[in-house]
């Protein structure tokens, strides 16, 4: 069986709960690259927007009733929060690190670069930080 997003989900809230959070509120989208380099396409238009939103105006987000399992609450809003696209780059009976990047920094990678993707060399550089998986 292959490692997929939703084991990265599943090992990176365990890491969290390990590990603990210090650093206040957060919107995070987890991303696995099992190459070289994660494309930018990889993160939908949507993803981008409300990330920017949440740090740089407000989301709000309605969670489904229809959701399944625990419902934490009915809904949230995000202002001014931290916004991370958190990239494991998978590589097999390797040691997995989650990099978190600001999504402004993502933005300007996307925009301003000469690459339609981000490399685990260039995403190690530019993440803000990294948790062991």
């Amino acid at each position: 069986m292959s490692y997929s997003e939703s084991s990265f989900q599943s090992d990176f809230a365990r890491a969290l709960r390990a590990h603990g959070w210090s650093l206040g509120s957060a919107a995070l989208e987890l991303k696995i690259c099992k190459g070289t380099s994660l494309p930018f396409s990889a993160i939908a238009p949507h993803q981008y927007q409300s990330l920017l939103d949440a740090k740089h105006s407000f989301l709000y987000h309605k969670i489904s009733d229809a959701s399944a399992g625990y419902k934490p609450m009915d809904c949230f809003i995000l202002s001014g929060s931290a916004a991370y696209i958190v990239i494991l780059y998978y590589q097999k009976r390797m040691p997995k690190k989650a990099l978190f990047i600001d999504i402004d920094s993502i933005v300007a990678e996307r925009d301003n670069g000469t690459r339609k993707s981000l490399t685990m060399e260039r995403a190690s550089d530019i993440a803000s930080y990294a948790i062991d998986i």
